[in-house]
């Protein structure tokens, strides 16, 4: 009979277990999620700046296929989606 609890008290643990791993993932999921709609609604706001029309589209294709990867586009390249130089008035 003690072996049928000590049994159980081991199904109980693993499935915990299962669901830290669920919870781990589901944040994750949110986390990536989010950052990609970020990215796409960034990649829409630079069309309005500075830049080439290659970084742009660039950075576009990168923000619709690759999600939260756009941000390693937009960091390292300098070019990018910059502003227009603020002009001084006299």
């Amino acid at each position: 009979m003690q072996e049928f609890f000590e049994d159980r008290k081991d199904s109980v643990e693993t499935s915990r277990g299962i669901s830290g791993l669920f919870v781990f993932w589901l944040i994750l999921s949110i986390i990536w999620f989010v950052a990609g709609i970020a990215a796409f609604i960034a990649s829409l706001v630079c069309f309005a700046l500075n830049g080439s029309f290659t970084d742009k589209t660039v950075g576009f294709l990168v923000a619709a296929l690759f999600g939260p990867f756009y941000w390693i586009y937009f960091i390292f390249n300098s070019k990018y989606c910059t502003r227009y130089p603020r002009q001084e008035e006299f």
